[in-house]
């Protein structure tokens, strides 16, 4: 597989998002062993970041969303480049994966699913304010739908 350029998965992202119009993306994201989530929320021009570990975001992953987002409303929302702005980034204090564990991926499944299944995307920022892990139980019940 070969690699990709930040400009070729800024391309990518801008163009999915002036093609399919929705108002939720949901971007799973694998970095250094690692996932998370980032929620791009096209209507309110923000970007929620869902990380088990509480970790920051890789600058090149915000400088790609933030790129992306403002290409969109240039070509899709018809904004000039001078009034495109960065979307506002939320890092809500999410549930907490154990320490020594790899159930990042169970995580950002368990947050995918929520969402897709809450869908208003108004309680997006009140629904990940839970800092306690996941029960055996919710996790188990992810295993069985996805796994």
């Amino acid at each position: 597989m070969s690699q990709t350029t930040m400009e070729q998965r800024q391309e990518y992202i801008s163009r999915r998002l002036c093609n399919v119009r929705r108002k939720v993306y949901l971007l799973p994201f694998f970095h250094s062993r690692h996932w998370q989530l980032v929620l791009m929320c096209m209507v309110e021009n923000k970007v929620i970041f869902l990380c088990s570990t509480h970790g920051e975001p890789v600058p090149t992953l915000v400088q790609t969303i933030n790129d992306a987002m403002k290409t969109f409303q240039i070509d899709a929302l018809q904004k000039r480049p001078a009034k495109a702005k960065e979307p506002k980034w939320l890092r809500p204090e999410t549930r907490r994966q154990p320490q020594v564990s790899n159930l990042c991926g169970q995580y950002i499944m368990k947050h995918m699913h929520d969402i897709v299944t809450k869908g208003e995307t108004k309680l997006f920022e009140k629904m990940f304010q839970c800092p306690a892990p996941f029960s055996n139980a919710e996790l188990e019940h992810i295993r069985e739908l996805f796994c």
